[in-house]
């Protein structure tokens, strides 16, 4: 075999094994249709387009409608029922009443702390007054139901009140509470402890002994000892009168010393 002829058929071959190769791509190809086509998922192949997502938004808008009310308030009354009491204070050196009132049923101790405030938040009626009384410390009483009332002076009571006004600030509680309904007597402690006290004459009271209106009523205005009315039962006869230096020389809320207080007057 020549050189040129072995140089043919080996050309021939290599022009039938490309004519095989382009038949075949040209069956498995893909045809040309002019535009863009979708490759199925189903063969294998991931889909290159972007995924798209559509949401739909709901707005939803509440209308509240507000109802405007309007109330009217209605005014209403609380009647507040009130007592007239008698309170007694200093005019000049002698005592006096005044009435004031106070809520209902006014209890003991709401008469000694309006005693302790004093006649000067009373306007017109505490005019020309005052007290003998402390304001301060509060002074303690007690309805003890029985018709009397028992009375704590403060240990300091009598310290800062002056000796002639001492029997007037006793005189301003007993005739005060006194004054109150079911109260006839009044029993007087000092710092727990049951003292006497000095009486309208100038005498010392017993400490176990309860005082009345009528040892204080010789310090009420237009009343004196001599005025009290007396009942007798024989011819008139008239008692020496009670000489003033017996007042000077006793000392307010301690025992007297020396003789006691004549026989009636201890006897109560």
């Amino acid at each position: 075999m020549s050189a040129s002829g072995g140089l043919g058929r080996r050309t021939l071959w290599i022009g039938v094994a490309l004519g095989i190769g382009l038949a075949l791509v040209a069956g498995c190809g893909v045809r040309d249709s002019g535009g863009p086509e979708r490759i199925a998922v189903g063969l294998g192949l991931d889909d290159t387009r972007p995924s798209t997502s559509t949401s739909t938004s709901t707005t939803t808008s509440t209308i509240v409608a507000q109802s405007s009310t309007s109330s009217v308030e209605q005014a209403t009354t609380t009647i507040v029922q009130t007592e007239n009491v008698y309170l007694y204070f200093v005019s000049g050196s002698q005592l006096n009443s005044t009435s004031v009132p106070l809520t209902s049923p006014a209890s003991l101790g709401q008469v000694m702390a309006a005693l302790q405030a004093g006649p000067a938040n009373l306007g017109a009626p505490g005019a020309g007054l005052r007290s003998a009384l402390p304001a301060t410390p509060a002074i303690g009483v007690v309805d003890r139901g029985d018709g009397s009332a028992w009375v704590d002076l403060p240990v300091t009571f009598f310290d800062n009140i002056p000796q002639a006004d001492q029997v007037r600030a006793i005189g301003q509680i007993v005739l005060t509470l006194t004054s109150q309904r079911g109260i006839g007597g009044v029993r007087f402690f000092r710092g727990g402890e049951p003292t006497g006290v000095i009486l309208g004459s100038g005498e010392q009271s017993e400490p176990d002994r309860a005082v009345s209106r009528a040892d204080y009523r010789s310090l009420v205005v237009g009343q004196s000892e001599s005025t009290a009315p007396t009942v007798t039962t024989g011819p008139v006869t008239t008692a020496p009168a009670t000489t003033a230096a017996a007042v000077t020389t006793t000392v307010i809320g301690q025992p007297t010393a020396g003789p006691g207080p004549p026989t009636s007057t201890a006897n109560g």
